[in-house]
């Protein structure tokens, strides 16, 4: 794919994401079952990168799924492009942090975080170089 279609088509995800971040935040209020498999792999003291965070489900789901007993001490940073849906995620939200940025430019310093969760976000990425690019970002974040 060329460089500048690739380009709109980013361009033109983050528009539409803007866009309908009230409606598309009201369809995601309930995490999905599927984030019970992430479960085991919180450890205590663990920095978690959201990646595409939209508004904030998986972190509902953390909150959720941690009882007082055994709540695990991690840190989470919910990171996406959409202003919109972070506006939301913020209001639901307000103590947890929550950073404007994208995939391929990540506003995290090196080796800064033990878990990545990119849930339903990386399939916006539209070529197979920035594909490329935005799995050598999500590695430079990683922890070693």
């Amino acid at each position: 794919m060329r460089e500048k279609k690739a380009q709109n088509i980013l361009a033109q995800v983050k528009n539409t994401y803007n866009q309908i971040a009230d409606e598309f935040s009201n369809t995601r209020v309930h995490p999905g079952k599927e984030f019970d498999h992430f479960l085991p792999y919180l450890k205590p003291g663990a920095t978690v990168a959201d990646i595409g965070c939209g508004n904030g489900r998986l972190l509902k789901w953390l909150y959720q799924n941690t009882t007082a007993e055994s709540k695990p001490t991690y840190s989470y940073i919910g990171i996406d492009n959409s202003e919109g849906l972070l506006t939301k995620a913020k209001e639901h939200f307000p103590k947890a942090t929550f950073l404007h940025g994208d995939q391929l430019n990540l506003p995290l310093q090196t080796n800064s975080v033990d878990i990545i969760f990119n849930i339903r976000a990386f399939h916006h990425i539209p070529s197979r170089r920035l594909r490329l690019k935005a799995l050598a970002e999500m590695r430079r974040i990683l922890k070693k």
